[in-house]
């Protein structure tokens, strides 16, 4: 409806939702080997006919599993019925890409039809020699069969007005080590990258003397980027295959003898230092992770503590409220008793007898309030030693949780901590090569007739 078009090509239809396959328009269908994969891709042509009927399913199901090379069936919602065709066998025998030196060559006859006879035969008497041959830097790159790879060095970017680039051939080589120490719960991994010199001899490459660089294997580009650049003369034992697989081997048992890694290890953290990370630097990231290990046990230990301290405010609580309960229960005990007490006083001053039977009595009750009265502030006594008892276990909580809490703030401290030095050896079947390869240098050389490394690592 909007004019976008979407190519989705896979090898395994079957992972693809059936709903998403209902939508496609026009269906290119190549020979399918797996009954589910025919299921997943009849549902989706079912779908997307949109007919109810007349759909051939089984005449469909034999025809792409007839489908022979090259041959496919396509299928347009648009059309009736989908048809077959065959894609053209395509094969150019012609070389490429050419060089310059080569395209002059086809170009001369062209560019100069005025040359006298004598010229044309002195020409053709004394053909052009090979680019093997020229010695020295030449203008284009040595040819080299296709299947040996060559990369180039990134070119810098700034600083190359005035400079005329030449490329070095060199190995590269690059590899990635694992180490592993189960006992000292230890694991890294280091990537070695080197360029190393071509010495004239297929057996024998000095990577003792290699030059260590930091460059990723990505890095490396497929294609020079000084299309201009000379290139100096490529030994003889850099343009065979098969020399790179026994370079490979020797730089494989060269990690294995000559790499080693010693770390730093925290044993407050249980944090072991990464490849080429300084003490300073190590230090740091320990630090940042200290307030993070730290920070969690002070959530745990106030966790612990947050418990038993809302019981205990609320066991406060309760207690206070029992203290002004008594309070209130001796309070009226008491006015109790003195009006009592007065009663039975003005009985006995009033009565006709002076000690009567009911003032006898009263004076008892007077006697057993007066007894309640103290029991009540007995009580409230008891009631507040409780709270006061209490609140000291409160008090003792929140010392013990911030002794505690300083506790873990002390025993985490990496910048005063002792680190332990470890040191791992990798094992062969942890060192795996990355490449190993025909690498090109750039140089750059100034007018002045200076040389100096141009390229970026």
């Amino acid at each position: 409806a909007f004019g976008l078009g979407i190519v989705l090509a896979t090898q395994n239809p079957v992972d693809l939702d059936y709903k998403g396959l209902s939508n496609i328009g026009t269906w290119f269908i190549g020979r399918l080997q797996t009954e589910r994969d025919k299921a997943r891709i009849m549902d989706g042509l079912e779908g997307a006919s949109g007919r109810t009927s007349g759909f051939d399913r089984p005449g469909l199901e034999q025809m792409i599993s007839g489908l022979g090379n090259r041959i496919f069936l396509m299928n347009n919602v648009h059309e009736d019925a989908p048809v077959l065709f065959e894609t053209r066998w395509v094969m150019s025998y012609l070389r490429g890409p050419l060089t310059r030196n080569q395209i002059k060559q086809l170009m001369d006859s062209r560019k100069a039809p005025s040359r006298s006879p004598v010229q044309t035969s002195a020409t053709q008497a004394q053909p052009a020699p090979l680019e093997q041959d020229v010695p020295g830097p030449r203008s284009s790159r040595p040819m080299l069969p296709p299947s040996l790879p060559q990369f180039f060095m990134p070119l810098q970017r700034s600083g190359q007005e005035g400079v005329k680039i030449f490329y070095e051939p060199m190995l590269f080589g690059s590899g990635n080590i694992y180490y592993a120490d189960a006992k000292a719960g230890i694991t890294a991994e280091d990537h070695i990258a080197l360029l190393a010199d071509f010495t004239g001899d297929a057996s024998s490459i000095n990577w003792d003397e290699a030059q260590g660089i930091k460059l990723k294997d990505d890095a490396l580009e497929k294609f020079p980027d000084s299309p201009d650049a000379s290139y100096s003369t490529l030994p003889k034992e850099a343009g065979i295959q098969k020399n790179y697989l026994q370079w490979g081997r020797m730089f494989h048992e060269w990690l294995y003898r000559n790499h080693r890694i010693e770390l730093m290890k925290s044993p407050s953290l249980n944090t072991v230092s990464q490849p080429g990370e300084d003490e300073r630097e190590f230090r740091i990231r320990l630090q940042v992770l200290s307030h993070e290990k730290r920070d969690d046990l002070i959530d745990r230990i106030r966790k612990k503590y947050t418990s038993k301290i809302v019981a205990l405010e609320d066991r406060i609580r309760r207690a206070e409220q029992a203290v002004e309960r008594e309070k209130d229960q001796a309070k009226q005990q008491k006015i109790q008793a003195t009006l009592s007490f007065g009663a039975t006083l003005f009985g006995a001053l009033m009565g006709r007898k002076k000690l009567s039977q009911a003032t006898l009595g009263r004076a008892a009750t007077t006697a057993g309030r007066a007894g309640r009265v103290l029991k009540e502030t007995k009580d409230i006594d008891r009631a507040e030693e409780n709270v006061e008892e209490l609140k000291k276990q409160l008090e003792q909580l929140h010392v013990v949780l911030a002794e505690e809490t300083e506790e873990v703030k002390r025993s985490i401290d990496p910048v005063s901590e002792e680190l332990e030095r470890v040191e791992i050896r990798p094992k062969k079947k942890d060192i795996s090569l990355s490449v190993v390869a025909l690498v090109w240098v750039p140089y750059g050389q100034t007018e002045a007739g200076g040389i100096r490394p141009a390229w970026d690592a």
